[in-house]
């Protein structure tokens, strides 16, 4: 430890403790120096590093080295690789008497203060997590749907109907039957939701649609369906689920089935909503249709027709079959005489007497009098009238024969119907309605008028006589003539007389020769 500063001196100095000797350029101690930090100097004139577990040095010329507390450890070695100071554990780690920090490892441990002797302990419902170095440095709720048990994780809430919804859990709660947990972005059940209208909630977790026949659902959160009324049926929403029931529409019935099933019986119809039996049209009517061929009504069979239990209005089509009024059950018959009026479409809605001319008949037709001698005179008329002798029927325009009229003046009327004209040699008619012609007596013949019936007799003129063959003759011969109308016989003139002639030729008498 001895040196010597100065020239000439007569004995050496010694370096105190915390120094060493340094020695010049030929080896010779010429004085003393400070131990450097982290060092201590000893008796021997030698430095030593303070390299003890938890030892450091923070001045020169030290003679002991410090001890760094617990929760602290001596650092860094310097440029010259000495312990110079103490620096407290980081933050998530402790510090021990060996000298060295120990990351909080355990199960729950962090630490959240530098220069720590002790981890400490998170909450159960919280998880330790780590800083960019590895090290626990706090703890942090669970997040919703998820809770914290003493292994230090953080477990969601997976049970049937659990859920969670605060941070910080430490047990999941239940949700209500009628509810569902459901997941937020996270895929964790953070909350409860009613199952929707239409459906129910089970103790499984889920939602079951209402699906039995009848069965709806008209609330959130139910825990049973509802069942419509028998005459209802339950309806889907959009997101086809039975929300409500509704009635069955006209012209249909609801049955337990859960469906409205049309009235179309023969006969059925509906005429309320919501109905659970058909109504049953009475005879003479028949169901009423709307546009989607439901029956929701009746109607009366129209006139000329008739209803039966088939559910038809059937016509009334009989040869003498009518009818006259709306809602029949039978058909009437019109009396002989008369036959069904028929409208436009052909149906029989009443009666109309035969015309003048006709007579009604059992086969539904009016029949002509036709006969050659037939005629009738009155409507609806059952028979034919026949004409007398001497007189033929009457016709319209139409040829109807409606009446008798008598044969005209030169005509005489027989069983034929036909006005016969009086057209013998000799034969003539003066009176109308005759049934036989006269005859002209000799020495006459027939009148003719301009259309040549012969209507009465003339005598044959003067100086002619009449014949059975209905002319009159001449008297041609020298001494014929005829002084009188009518002769049927030539005069002859005498011998001493001569015959006088007209200027026609006629020989009209005789006259005495002179």
């Amino acid at each position: 430890m001895a040196y010597s500063d100065k020239n000439g001196a007569s004995s050496c100095k010694t370096c105190g403790l915390g120094t060493y000797p340094i020695s010049d350029y030929y080896g010779r101690n010429i004085g003393c120096r400070n131990c450097p930090i982290g060092s201590i100097g000893r008796s021997d004139g030698k430095c030593y590093n303070c390299d003890g577990v938890m030892e450091y040095g923070d001045t020169v010329g030290a003679t002991s080295c410090k001890t760094c507390q617990v929760g602290t450890v001596p650092v860094g070695h310097n440029s010259y690789q000495r312990r110079y100071k103490c620096v407290n554990c980081p933050i998530g780690s402790i510090g021990k008497t060996d000298g060295k920090c120990y990351n909080c490892v355990g199960v729950m441990e962090y630490g959240d203060t530098v220069g720590a002797t002790s981890c400490k302990t998170c909450q159960v419902g919280t998880v330790p997590i780590h800083n960019s170095y590895q090290r626990r440095y706090k703890c942090v709720n669970c997040p919703i749907g998820s809770i914290g048990k003493t292994d230090g994780k953080c477990y969601n809430c997976v049970g049937v109907m659990e859920y969670g919804d605060t941070v910080g859990a430490t047990s999941c709660k239940t949700c209500q039957v009628g509810t569902v947990p459901i997941h937020n972005s996270y895929q964790r059940r953070y909350k409860c939701v009613n199952c929707p209208i239409g459906s129910i909630g089970k103790t499984d977790g889920k939602c079951y649609n209402c699906v039995g026949v009848m069965e709806y659902g008209d609330t959130v959160g139910a825990t049973s369906c509802k069942t419509c009324q028998v005459g209802t049926v339950p309806v889907h929403n959009s997101y086809q689920r039975r929300y409500k029931c509704v009635n069955c529409r006209v012209g249909t019935i609801g049955k337990s089935d859960g469906q409205c099933h049309r009235c179309d019986g023969v006969m059925e119809y509906g005429d309320t909503v919501g109905a659970t039996s058909c109504k049953s049209c009475p005879l003479g009517t028949v169901p009423r249709l709307d546009y989607y061929r439901y029956q929701y009504g009746c109607k009366s069979c129209r006139v000329g027709t008739i209803g039966k239990s088939d559910g038809k209005c059937h016509r009334c089509n009989g040869p003498m079959e009518y009818g006259d009024s709306y809602g029949a059950t039978s058909c009437k018959n019109c009396p002989l005489g008369s036959i069904p009026k028929v409208d436009y479409s052909r149906y029989q809605y009443g009666c109309k007497s035969c015309k003048v001319g006709t007579i009604g008949k059992s086969d539904g037709l009016c029949h002509r009098c036709n006969g050659p001698m037939e005629y009738g005179d009155s409507s609806g008329a059952t028979s034919c009238k026949n004409c007398p002798l001497g007189s033929i029927p009457k016709v319209d325009y139409s040829r109807y024969q409606y009446g008798c009229k008598n044969c005209k003046v030169g005509t005489i009327g027989k069983s034929d119907g036909l006005c016969h004209r009086c057209n013998g040699p000799m034969e003539y008619g003066d009176s109308s309605g005759a049934t036989s012609c006269k005859n002209c007596p000799l020495g006459s013949i027939p009148k003719v008028d301009y259309s040549r019936y012969q209507y009465g007799c003339r005598q044959c003129q003067l100086g002619t006589i009449g014949k059975s063959d209905g002319k009159c003759y001449k008297c041609i011969g020298d001494q014929q003539y005829v002084d009188d109308y009518g002769s049927t016989t030539c005069k002859i003139c005498p011998s001493n007389s001569r015959v006088v002639i007209d200027s026609r030729g006629y020989h009209l008498d005789c006259k005495r020769w002179k």
